[in-house]
């Protein structure tokens, strides 16, 4: 019961300090982190290890309703029946959320998807979603999204997932401050974790506008040694012509429509993608071959999302002077929150288990 009181008595602040004179937030930045949940990282378990714990939990706990002494008790098993039945209920939610990961997995495209047995589950906190921390240590994590109001001290919003990342948390997040201001937000600064088309899309039928880096846009990643001695030539090289429907390369050749495909995506529906292709014979005299396509027999492709008109405008609006001006604001707000949670309020790890629980730690921080 403590999660809803705290909305509320963050509704009223906010509420409040507009009432008494403070300009209502329209503008803010959004930023995620993941903090390491209540549960250790060496007892994650897979299905099939899953499958036989339970199996041994469920012979044990008929045996204490028999008045017998469990056939075995295994050292991760409680030790008493009381223990063993609080312990049996975990299991359970960790089934459920096994099936959900397993679900998801399904739904990823072959080159992206795991095998059933890599999947794992912390029997400890069910809740939590299992991914690489900050420190690069595989753990049981949540993910946390704070907004920060970019003209007043405020937190507009906050929020925990079981998310090892930050995409699909824009609607979300964006929907959550609506309802605590009671007016909507009109501009948000993020990085390009929430700079995909389908959140574009989202944000564009919100009437907000987003401010990102645009995915892809930089071809070499930081922290990571350039694996050729030329950069790469991306999307961004590529003019679209919007009339005649192609895309014209450095050298001005075409890129002509050859045909339209689709990909998974693991909590959205599939995006529909039109491929564009330069012919093979331009690719293969081209002065720029090594910097574009590895495989210039079948010619340089890119591809066009449906979205691709509000990646654009993206683009085209980070570039203006008044965007960079805009974006520096970003790291000296929400960043700066997300730094003081961590470092001088020593949120690294979370103190109780589940989401729930997760979520009434960061709403009393």
């Amino acid at each position: 019961r403590l999660g809803p009181l705290l909305d509320d008595f963050h509704q009223q602040i906010l509420q409040q300090a507009h009432a008494e004179g403070l300009t209502p937030a329209t503008r803010c930045a959004l930023d995620g982190t993941t903090v390491a949940a209540n549960a250790s990282r060496h007892k994650m378990i897979n299905v099939s290890k899953l499958q036989e714990r339970c199996g041994q939990l469920a012979q044990a706990i008929a045996a204490d309703a028999k008045g017998q002494t469990a056939p075995a008790v295994h050292n991760w098993m409680a030790k008493t029946p009381t223990g063993r039945r609080r312990q049996q209920r975990r299991f359970a939610q960790a089934q459920k959320r096994m099936e959900a990961l397993q679900s998801q997995n399904q739904n990823r495209r072959s080159s992206k998807r795991k095998q059933a047995e890599k999947i794992v589950v912390s029997t400890s906190d069910p809740d939590s979603m299992p991914g690489r921390d900050k420190e690069k240590l595989y753990r049981p994590l949540y993910n946390v999204q704070l907004a920060d109001d970019l003209d007043s001290p405020f937190v507009l919003g906050y929020e925990v997932f079981a998310k090892q990342n930050d995409n699909g948390t824009l609607e979300p997040m964006v929907e959550h401050m609506h309802h605590q201001l009671g007016h909507p937000v009109v501009v948000v600064l993020a990085d390009s974790a929430y700079a995909s088309g389908a959140d574009l899309a989202v944000a564009h039928a919100c009437g907000v506008v987003l401010y990102a880096p645009v995915p892809g846009d930089d071809a070499q990643k930081k922290g990571k040694k350039k694996s050729k001695a030329v950069e790469q030539l991306t999307k961004k090289a590529f003019v679209w012509q919007a009339t005649e429907e192609v895309y014209i390369c450095p050298q001005g050749h075409r890129l002509e429509y050859e045909k339209t495909t689709s990909q998974k995506r693991v909590e959205s529906e599939p995006i529909v993608l039109d491929l564009y292709r330069c012919a093979g014979e331009h690719c293969k005299a081209c002065p720029l071959q090594k910097s574009c396509t590895p495989n210039p027999e079948a010619g340089r492709s890119i591809s066009r999302t449906e979205h691709e008109d509000l990646v654009e405008a993206l683009r085209k609006r980070m570039e203006t002077p008044q965007g960079k001006e805009l974006y520096r604001l970003r790291s000296q707000s929400v960043e700066l929150v997300n730094a003081d949670m961590k470092e001088h309020r020593k949120m690294r790890r979370f103190s109780g288990r589940g989401l729930k629980a997760a979520r009434c730690q960061i709403g009393l921080l």
